[in-house]
């Protein structure tokens, strides 16, 4: 899908949080940021939020310090070697 560039419908409730090692992608899918993808700095268990960079566009390198997990969702992003 990610080569071909079609986008796949799915209801937000059909959706599960997944945190990413440190350094992982994720894809914010709510609030401002909402569409952006954005690498994951830390993760702070008390408060059920994570701090990520936005990467590229108008707010690249933008640094959220407390995202809610359920705001942010692992984008997976296979390897060339993987077609």
């Amino acid at each position: 899908m990610l080569e071909s560039k079609h986008k796949l419908r799915v209801d937000q409730e059909e959706l599960e949080t997944a945190i990413p090692h440190i350094g992982g992608l994720v894809r914010v899918v709510n609030g401002a940021y909402r569409g952006l993808n954005a690498r994951l700095l830390s993760v702070n268990t008390d408060k059920f939020c994570a701090k990520v960079q936005i990467e590229k566009g108008v707010y690249d390198g933008r640094v959220i310090e407390a995202i809610e997990y359920e705001t942010n969702k692992q984008t997976t992003i296979p390897s060339k070697s993987h077609k």
